[in-house]
């Protein structure tokens, strides 16, 4: 399933988001929508947005069908994905033992300091290595649609 972008311009292409990328820049845009978005989890407030109206049981917003996106609300969303991709491109890329999950967990003797960062991490909810580089073709997709948000005048999402 993939979130086609329909442009409010008629004079600009549509933009195909993938399955996995879309929803990546939702998570970035924070509460730029009464819907916020971590992985597959989301909560929605119902009826701050008439376009995620109370009664609804999946926010209109992921689901692709043809949810509205203003022109403000897309210069927004460009804003954001730009300093997401400018974040991005400074991070180191994940070390073979990251891509496999080593580091505390592979260790066999901790010392308190160990220990403390640990506990810290869990009451914070923060990932071991924060923030975390992404997939370099979803940088590469997300800085495309901060380019092209700027002219679609608005989109729908579907």
């Amino acid at each position: 399933m993939s979130y086609d972008l329909k442009p409010m311009n008629e004079a600009v292409e549509w933009f195909r988001f993938g399955a996995f990328s879309f929803p990546v820049l939702l998570e970035a845009c924070g509460a730029l929508f009464p819907c916020i978005h971590n992985g597959g989890a989301y909560y929605c407030v119902w009826g701050v947005d008439p376009r995620m109206p109370k009664g609804d049981d999946y926010p209109r917003i992921l689901s692709n069908d043809g949810f509205p996106v203003t022109a403000d609300e897309a210069r927004i969303m460009a804003r954001v994905a730009r300093n997401f991709v400018a974040i991005q491109r400074t991070l180191p890329d994940p070390t073979p033992e990251e891509l496999v999950g080593a580091g505390l967990r592979q260790k066999t003797t901790f010392k308190r300091e160990d220990v403390e960062a640990l506990v810290l991490r869990a009451m914070s909810g923060t990932p071991e290595h924060w923030p975390q580089k992404i997939r370099a073709d979803f940088i590469e997709k997300i800085d495309a649609f901060a380019r092209w948000a700027e002219t679609s005048g608005g989109f729908e999402i579907w």
